[in-house]
């Protein structure tokens, strides 16, 4: 699996090509060298959140990919559960 960090400018450009880069790999999308979006396929979604249990975790995992965020995602009142699409 590939990462792509482009400019939120470079997105507005051509938000397809970043859809397309996105089969391959998350695309971070940065504001002045922050990241302030992941675009990522549904299926790679997915699979994170099976594989890590919390989206928390998987924001964490994330952002250590992304090289320096940290997210606190051990919490002692973690409420989230499954969404239920029923």
């Amino acid at each position: 699996m590939t990462e792509l960090n482009i400019t939120s400018a470079e997105f507005d450009h051509d938000p397809g090509a970043v859809m397309k880069a996105a089969e391959q790999g998350p695309v971070f999308i940065t504001e002045d060298g922050v990241p302030t979006y992941v675009v990522t396929t549904f299926e790679h979604y997915m699979d994170s959140l099976a594989k890590s249990g919390r989206m928390g975790t998987t924001l964490a995992e994330l952002g250590r990919a992304f090289g320096g965020l940290n997210l606190d995602t051990e919490s002692e009142n973690d409420l989230s559960e499954p969404a239920d699409f029923s």
